[in-house]
């Protein structure tokens, strides 16, 4: 009794040391997920119509003594390994720029917990072989190869590198080695990103809105006019806002500021808003502003991770020295979030 007491404690301390379960690596730079991929949602995360690359391979999994998956942490277990369906594909970001994805399906245990060991992934290209780190959409942290739990049924991941030499919308060869024996798992020939209205019906139109095109766009043509654009979340679930200040002058010179903003949900990719300015304040908190009066209205999309697309329209009714009219502006980016790259 003494030695079957002691047996699964020494062998649960040997696996804990050695073999990572499913909690998070440190923080990945905080450029992932991509635009592209840092609203989408569930139907989204697995490979649709667009272009996708697919092969079965092995995957090593924790077993019991009877063969079965164990739960976390592990008593007395043996390694063993399960085919799974290896799936790349791509969500496009913009006409010339995609997010990589790799969905890792356990062909067999769809709907079962299993402790599949995540892969090393590894990018070739140009004679160069460059690791791949997998992390999970609307995260920014990455997670470790050999790690428990990171596969249920079927997960998709966001892969990025921290090598710039790799461009990941060019041809690569891209493996799969096991984490548990360093034998390659699946292989697959991914060719360069040519999106066509046909192939990534994504990759043109206005980007979906999130809080990454946040920032400070404007013309370098005609510098000293602006706007500020601030997208955040308004509450619970898939509740979101876009709040701007436009900068700009009045009729004499002087300077005028329009400001407006809206609530949406989901994956908006275009924004109407009413606009409006305030007068009758003072310098330096010494008096609020005394009136706020409808202006017209701000529309804002965003063809891409550098560029604001802005149309206006200006009521017809309004003061003499206040700016008016209508027009269609491109503004590029300015400034974004500190450590939050778009795209």
């Amino acid at each position: 009794m003494r030695h079957t007491f002691y047996l699964p404690v020494i062998l649960y301390l040997l696996i804990s040391t050695f073999i990572p379960t499913m909690s998070r690596a440190g923080s990945y730079g905080s450029t992932v997920p991509a635009a592209c991929v840092a609203t989408i949602d569930d139907s989204q995360r697995v490979p649709g119509t667009t272009p996708s690359w697919s092969v079965f391979g092995p995957l090593s999994t924790l077993l019991a003594s009877d063969g079965a998956p164990v739960p976390i942490p592990p008593v007395i277990v043996s390694f063993g390994t399960r085919q799974v369906r290896y799936s790349a594909w791509r969500i496009a970001c913009d006409t010339s720029h995609a997010a990589l994805m790799l969905t890792i399906e356990d062909w067999f245990r769809k709907t079962e917990p299993d402790n599949l060991m995540l892969p090393r992934i590894v990018a070739v290209q140009d004679g160069a072989s460059i690791e791949l780190h997998a992390t999970v959409p609307n995260d920014t942290e990455r997670l470790s190869p050999g790690m428990i739990g990171a596969i249920k049924g079927v997960n998709s991941f966001v892969l990025v590198s921290d090598d710039s030499a790799l461009d990941t919308d060019q041809a690569f060869e891209l493996q799969v080695n096991d984490a548990a024996t360093a034998q390659e798992s699946a292989h697959l020939s991914i060719p360069a990103f040519n999106p066509t209205p046909a192939s990534y019906p994504d990759a043109v139109g206005p980007r979906p809105i999130n809080g990454r095109y946040a920032g400070n766009f404007f013309d370098p043509a005609k510098p000293g006019e602006g706007i500020i654009v601030e997208i955040g979340d308004s509450g619970p679930g898939d509740q979101h806002f876009l709040q701007f200040a436009w900068h700009s002058f009045d009729n004499s010179g002087a300077p005028f500021w329009i400001s407006g903003g809206i609530s949406f949900t989901g994956n908006a990719r275009h924004l109407h808003m009413p606009a409006a300015y305030r007068g009758g304040g003072r310098f330096g908190g010494v008096a609020a502003a005394q009136s706020q009066t409808p202006w017209g209205s701000v529309d804002i999309e965003f063809s891409d991770c550098h560029t604001a697309v802005i149309d206006y329209s200006a009521l017809g009714n309004l003061p003499a020295d206040v700016p008016g009219g209508s027009g269609h502006l491109q503004w590029q980016r300015l400034t974004g979030i500190s450590g939050y790259s778009c795209d």
